[in-house]
Protein backbone atom coordinates (compact mmCIF):
# COMPACT_ATOMS: atom_id res chain seq x y z
CA UNK A 1 0.00 0.00 0.00
CA UNK A 2 1.17 3.58 -0.65
CA UNK A 3 1.56 6.23 1.73
CA UNK A 4 1.42 10.11 1.24
CA UNK A 5 3.73 12.42 3.06
CA UNK A 6 3.48 16.42 2.62
CA UNK A 7 5.74 18.83 2.83
CA UNK A 8 6.51 22.24 3.41
CA UNK A 9 8.95 24.58 4.53
CA UNK A 10 8.97 27.26 6.99
CA UNK A 11 11.44 30.20 7.96
CA UNK A 12 11.62 33.93 8.83
CA UNK A 13 12.30 36.07 5.56
CA UNK A 14 14.71 38.93 5.46
CA UNK A 15 13.78 41.66 7.79
CA UNK A 16 12.22 45.18 5.75
CA UNK A 17 14.88 47.39 8.19
CA UNK A 18 17.63 45.31 6.17
CA UNK A 19 16.56 44.52 2.62
CA UNK A 20 19.49 44.62 0.49
CA UNK A 21 19.91 47.81 -1.52
CA UNK A 22 22.29 46.53 -3.94
CA UNK A 23 23.46 43.22 -5.08
CA UNK A 24 27.10 44.09 -2.97
CA UNK A 25 25.54 43.38 0.29
CA UNK A 26 25.39 39.22 1.76
CA UNK A 27 21.79 37.79 1.43
CA UNK A 28 19.99 37.41 4.37
CA UNK A 29 20.27 33.95 6.18
CA UNK A 30 17.06 32.62 7.88
CA UNK A 31 17.77 32.42 11.65
CA UNK A 32 14.89 29.38 12.02
CA UNK A 33 13.91 27.05 9.66
CA UNK A 34 11.24 24.12 9.76
CA UNK A 35 10.33 21.42 7.63
CA UNK A 36 7.15 19.64 8.25
CA UNK A 37 4.26 17.61 7.10
CA UNK A 38 1.52 15.55 7.23
CA UNK A 39 1.35 11.69 6.61
CA UNK A 40 -1.28 9.46 5.64
CA UNK A 41 -3.43 6.89 3.38
CA UNK A 42 -4.76 7.85 0.32
CA UNK A 43 -8.45 7.42 1.37
CA UNK A 44 -7.69 9.81 3.94
CA UNK A 45 -6.13 12.29 1.74
CA UNK A 46 -8.54 11.99 -1.03
CA UNK A 47 -11.53 12.85 1.49
CA UNK A 48 -9.42 15.83 2.81
CA UNK A 49 -8.62 17.59 -0.30
CA UNK A 50 -11.97 17.46 -1.67
CA UNK A 51 -13.96 18.87 1.76
CA UNK A 52 -10.58 21.90 1.71
CA UNK A 53 -11.43 22.68 -1.69
CA UNK A 54 -14.98 23.23 -0.58
CA UNK A 55 -13.70 25.73 2.30
CA UNK A 56 -11.35 27.63 -0.29
CA UNK A 57 -14.31 28.13 -2.62
CA UNK A 58 -16.37 29.23 -0.18
CA UNK A 59 -14.36 31.98 1.10
CA UNK A 60 -13.06 32.91 -2.08
CA UNK A 61 -9.85 32.37 -1.83
CA UNK A 62 -7.70 30.04 -4.08
CA UNK A 63 -5.35 28.49 -1.44
CA UNK A 64 -4.66 28.24 1.93
CA UNK A 65 -1.46 30.60 2.58
CA UNK A 66 0.20 30.52 6.28
CA UNK A 67 2.14 33.68 6.21
CA UNK A 68 -0.17 35.42 4.04
CA UNK A 69 -3.17 34.67 6.25
CA UNK A 70 -1.64 36.06 8.97
CA UNK A 71 -0.88 39.10 7.74
CA UNK A 72 -4.08 39.65 6.34
CA UNK A 73 -2.13 40.26 2.77
CA UNK A 74 -2.55 38.89 -0.89
CA UNK A 75 -5.50 36.70 -1.16
CA UNK A 76 -6.79 37.76 2.46
CA UNK A 77 -5.68 41.64 1.89
CA UNK A 78 -9.41 43.68 3.37
CA UNK A 79 -10.65 40.51 5.61
CA UNK A 80 -11.20 41.00 9.08
CA UNK A 81 -10.13 38.94 12.19
CA UNK A 82 -13.60 37.33 12.46
CA UNK A 83 -13.29 36.60 9.14
CA UNK A 84 -9.89 35.05 9.60
CA UNK A 85 -10.79 33.26 12.29
CA UNK A 86 -13.73 31.32 10.86
CA UNK A 87 -11.44 30.34 7.83
CA UNK A 88 -8.69 29.15 9.87
CA UNK A 89 -11.34 27.24 12.06
CA UNK A 90 -13.12 25.64 8.99
CA UNK A 91 -9.65 24.10 8.09
CA UNK A 92 -8.81 23.11 11.56
CA UNK A 93 -11.91 21.39 11.78
CA UNK A 94 -11.03 19.29 8.69
CA UNK A 95 -7.91 18.35 10.16
CA UNK A 96 -8.50 17.34 13.39
CA UNK A 97 -11.99 15.40 11.63
CA UNK A 98 -9.55 12.55 10.66
CA UNK A 99 -7.86 12.11 14.13
CA UNK A 100 -4.87 10.46 14.29
CA UNK A 101 -5.13 9.27 10.43
CA UNK A 102 -3.60 12.91 9.93
CA UNK A 103 0.47 12.31 11.48
CA UNK A 104 2.43 15.28 11.54
CA UNK A 105 6.29 14.95 11.45
CA UNK A 106 8.55 18.35 11.74
CA UNK A 107 12.05 18.93 12.19
CA UNK A 108 13.34 22.35 13.20
CA UNK A 109 16.76 23.84 13.18
CA UNK A 110 18.58 27.25 15.10
CA UNK A 111 20.24 27.70 11.19
CA UNK A 112 22.08 30.84 12.82
CA UNK A 113 23.20 28.25 15.55
CA UNK A 114 24.03 25.67 12.77
CA UNK A 115 26.27 28.34 11.21
CA UNK A 116 27.98 29.35 14.21
CA UNK A 117 28.66 25.58 15.58
CA UNK A 118 29.15 23.16 12.87
CA UNK A 119 32.29 23.41 10.45
CA UNK A 120 32.09 24.72 6.48
CA UNK A 121 33.26 20.78 6.01
CA UNK A 122 30.58 19.86 8.78
CA UNK A 123 27.77 21.93 7.39
CA UNK A 124 28.82 20.52 3.43
CA UNK A 125 27.79 17.04 4.79
CA UNK A 126 24.47 17.87 6.50
CA UNK A 127 23.43 20.68 3.71
CA UNK A 128 21.16 23.90 3.55
CA UNK A 129 18.92 23.34 7.05
CA UNK A 130 15.72 22.85 4.70
CA UNK A 131 17.58 19.74 3.59
CA UNK A 132 19.10 18.82 7.07
CA UNK A 133 15.55 18.85 7.95
CA UNK A 134 14.37 17.27 5.16
CA UNK A 135 16.24 14.40 5.78
CA UNK A 136 15.37 14.08 9.37
CA UNK A 137 11.51 14.05 8.13
CA UNK A 138 11.94 11.31 6.03
CA UNK A 139 13.76 9.23 8.39
CA UNK A 140 11.71 9.42 11.03
CA UNK A 141 8.14 9.22 8.68
CA UNK A 142 9.99 5.56 7.20
CA UNK A 143 11.57 4.77 10.98
CA UNK A 144 7.93 5.16 12.78
CA UNK A 145 6.36 3.12 9.85
CA UNK A 146 9.12 0.09 10.50
CA UNK A 147 8.07 0.72 14.18
CA UNK A 148 4.01 0.83 13.54
CA UNK A 149 0.94 -1.57 12.27
CA UNK A 150 2.20 -1.51 8.57
CA UNK A 151 3.11 -4.66 6.31
CA UNK A 152 6.70 -5.14 4.85
CA UNK A 153 5.29 -3.74 1.58
CA UNK A 154 4.22 -0.84 2.51
CA UNK A 155 5.79 2.77 1.03
CA UNK A 156 5.68 6.51 1.18
CA UNK A 157 5.40 8.84 -1.76
CA UNK A 158 6.59 12.04 -0.78
CA UNK A 159 5.26 15.42 -2.23
CA UNK A 160 7.41 18.60 -1.60
CA UNK A 161 6.21 21.94 -2.01
CA UNK A 162 8.42 23.62 -4.78
CA UNK A 163 11.37 25.61 -3.76
CA UNK A 164 14.98 26.40 -4.14
CA UNK A 165 16.43 23.40 -3.12
CA UNK A 166 13.67 20.83 -4.41
CA UNK A 167 16.23 18.98 -6.87
CA UNK A 168 18.72 18.69 -4.07
CA UNK A 169 15.95 17.23 -1.55
CA UNK A 170 14.69 14.62 -5.05
CA UNK A 171 18.59 13.88 -5.24
CA UNK A 172 18.84 13.17 -1.36
CA UNK A 173 15.35 11.01 -1.10
CA UNK A 174 16.43 8.59 -3.80
CA UNK A 175 20.01 8.36 -2.74
CA UNK A 176 18.22 7.10 1.05
CA UNK A 177 16.14 4.94 -1.44
CA UNK A 178 18.81 3.57 -3.40
CA UNK A 179 21.42 2.38 -0.45
CA UNK A 180 20.93 -0.45 1.67
CA UNK A 181 22.79 0.66 4.27
CA UNK A 182 20.16 3.28 4.87
CA UNK A 183 17.29 0.94 7.78
CA UNK A 184 14.80 2.31 5.84
CA UNK A 185 15.18 2.31 2.01
CA UNK A 186 12.61 -0.41 1.16
CA UNK A 187 10.17 2.30 2.54
CA UNK A 188 11.07 4.85 0.29
CA UNK A 189 8.82 5.24 -3.16
CA UNK A 190 8.64 8.31 -4.78
CA UNK A 191 9.62 12.18 -4.08
CA UNK A 192 8.02 14.87 -6.45
CA UNK A 193 7.75 18.38 -5.81
CA UNK A 194 4.44 19.81 -6.87
CA UNK A 195 2.58 23.33 -6.30
CA UNK A 196 0.33 24.13 -3.43
CA UNK A 197 -1.74 25.87 -5.07
CA UNK A 198 -2.64 23.09 -7.21
CA UNK A 199 -2.47 20.47 -4.58
CA UNK A 200 -4.37 21.16 -1.52
CA UNK A 201 -2.67 18.10 0.95
CA UNK A 202 0.37 20.63 0.25
CA UNK A 203 -1.46 23.55 1.94
CA UNK A 204 -2.21 21.64 4.84
CA UNK A 205 1.95 20.96 5.33
CA UNK A 206 2.27 24.79 4.63
CA UNK A 207 -0.21 25.23 7.95
CA UNK A 208 1.82 22.47 10.34
CA UNK A 209 5.30 24.20 9.00
CA UNK A 210 4.34 27.34 9.75
CA UNK A 211 2.92 26.99 13.38
CA UNK A 212 5.86 24.88 14.08
CA UNK A 213 8.29 27.92 12.89
CA UNK A 214 6.23 30.12 15.00
CA UNK A 215 6.40 28.09 18.04
CA UNK A 216 10.31 27.54 17.52
CA UNK A 217 11.21 31.11 16.73
CA UNK A 218 9.70 32.61 19.37
CA UNK A 219 10.59 30.62 22.16
CA UNK A 220 13.97 30.05 20.99
CA UNK A 221 15.69 32.20 23.34
CA UNK A 222 13.25 31.16 26.34
CA UNK A 223 13.55 27.35 26.19
CA UNK A 224 9.39 27.21 26.55
CA UNK A 225 6.66 25.10 24.87
CA UNK A 226 4.00 27.56 24.23
CA UNK A 227 1.92 27.41 21.58
CA UNK A 228 -0.59 29.51 19.66
CA UNK A 229 -3.86 28.36 19.87
CA UNK A 230 -4.15 26.73 16.11
CA UNK A 231 -1.52 24.36 16.99
CA UNK A 232 -3.03 23.16 20.87
CA UNK A 233 -5.58 22.00 18.92
CA UNK A 234 -4.52 20.09 16.39
CA UNK A 235 -1.40 18.36 18.14
CA UNK A 236 -4.30 17.47 21.00
CA UNK A 237 -6.50 15.49 18.11
CA UNK A 238 -3.66 14.49 15.48
CA UNK A 239 -0.47 11.94 15.64
CA UNK A 240 2.63 14.21 16.36
CA UNK A 241 6.37 13.57 16.07
CA UNK A 242 7.33 16.73 16.86
CA UNK A 243 10.75 16.10 19.13
CA UNK A 244 13.02 16.63 15.91
CA UNK A 245 14.74 19.72 16.88
CA UNK A 246 18.40 21.31 15.66
CA UNK A 247 18.82 23.49 19.29
CA UNK A 248 21.58 25.06 20.22
CA UNK A 249 22.58 21.40 22.87
CA UNK A 250 21.85 19.39 20.53
CA UNK A 251 23.86 20.65 17.66
CA UNK A 252 27.03 21.25 20.08
CA UNK A 253 26.46 16.74 20.71
CA UNK A 254 25.72 16.14 17.28
CA UNK A 255 28.58 18.41 15.82
CA UNK A 256 31.86 15.77 16.61
CA UNK A 257 29.70 13.28 14.64
CA UNK A 258 28.59 15.33 11.98
CA UNK A 259 32.31 16.42 11.00
CA UNK A 260 33.80 13.42 11.07
CA UNK A 261 31.31 11.79 9.02
CA UNK A 262 32.60 9.77 5.67
CA UNK A 263 29.89 10.92 2.96
CA UNK A 264 29.24 12.88 -0.11
CA UNK A 265 28.26 16.27 0.16
CA UNK A 266 24.29 16.87 1.45
CA UNK A 267 24.13 13.24 1.92
CA UNK A 268 24.34 12.71 5.26
CA UNK A 269 20.80 12.17 7.79
CA UNK A 270 20.78 12.81 10.81
CA UNK A 271 17.78 12.15 13.41
CA UNK A 272 18.58 14.31 16.65
CA UNK A 273 17.65 13.01 20.25
CA UNK A 274 14.21 13.55 20.97
CA UNK A 275 13.49 16.46 22.93
CA UNK A 276 9.36 15.93 22.87
CA UNK A 277 7.41 12.63 22.57
CA UNK A 278 6.04 11.89 19.52
CA UNK A 279 3.00 9.96 19.16
CA UNK A 280 3.15 6.40 18.18
CA UNK A 281 2.46 6.03 13.95
CA UNK A 282 -0.81 4.29 13.72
Amino acid sequence: MLFRFYCDESYDGCPPSKARRNSALPSYEPRTYVVAGFFSDERTWDDLESRWSAVNDTFHVPRFHASHLNGKKHEYEGWDDQQKIAYSAELLRIIRAHGKMMHAFTCGMLADKYRDIISDAGREKLGHPYLACFGTCIARVADAMDQGRFSSQDRIAVIIDRNEFQAEAVKLFNHLKDNPQFPYHHRLATCTPGDSGEIPALQTADLIAYEVFKRLDVNRDTNAAEMRKVFSLLVETIGYDGGNYFSERILRELKPGIESAVCRPGGLVVIPPQEETGAELK
